[in-house]
């Protein structure tokens, strides 16, 4: 089968269970935010030496597939998905979180210069694309849309951790 199928040429493309949206739909722009996300961390993912941190970032790219699943399916379907994003996907984040915390100072009055590392450059990018995303989610969410209340703050603590990792494989970070 060809990736190449020409469906989309009138501007339209297929949602999960059969359901067509025009490419301009919301959805689409979280489905890139989604795409774009998970890229970015998989380019950090490329550079990280630490297997702990890598297998969470390449669990939290599973999840952003997770999440687009439910964003491609009206809710009428929902019963068809095998996951959804629950409590438990944002508590875990938030654990990392304080455990990295522990290890550094973070100053919750400055804001940090990018570009030291690749690395931490390309953790810093996405999580500039998850503010994106989490923008998109609320979006979403005001047109009465998102029905997961756990999607937003899921999107609100990963781009926190995505913040704290950057600072995390700098060696010295620049306070502007």
């Amino acid at each position: 089968m060809s990736v190449t199928t020409k469906k989309g040429d009138a501007g339209q493309t297929d949602l999960l269970f059969g359901e067509r949206i025009d490419k301009d739909d919301i959805r689409i722009e979280i489905f890139g935010c989604l795409d774009e996300c998970s890229s970015h961390i998989g380019m950090a993912r490329s550079q990280l030496k630490e297997k702990r941190v890598n297998d969470f970032l390449e669990a939290v790219q599973r999840e952003l597939f997770v999440i687009g699943a439910e964003i491609a399916t009206f809710e009428s379907n929902f019963g068809q998905l095998k996951k959804r994003i629950d409590e438990s996907y944002v508590k875990r984040i938030e654990e990392l979180i304080i455990e990295f915390e522990k290890e550094k100072n973070y100053e919750e009055c400055c804001f940090y210069l990018p570009g030291e590392n690749l690395c931490s450059t390309t953790l810093d990018v996405a999580r500039t694309v998850t503010r994106r995303l989490e923008r998109r989610l609320v979006t979403f969410k005001k047109r009465h849309l998102l029905t997961n209340n756990h999607i937003i703050p899921y999107a609100n603590r990963l781009s926190d951790l995505l913040f704290i990792l950057s600072r995390r494989y700098e060696t010295q970070s620049i306070k502007v």
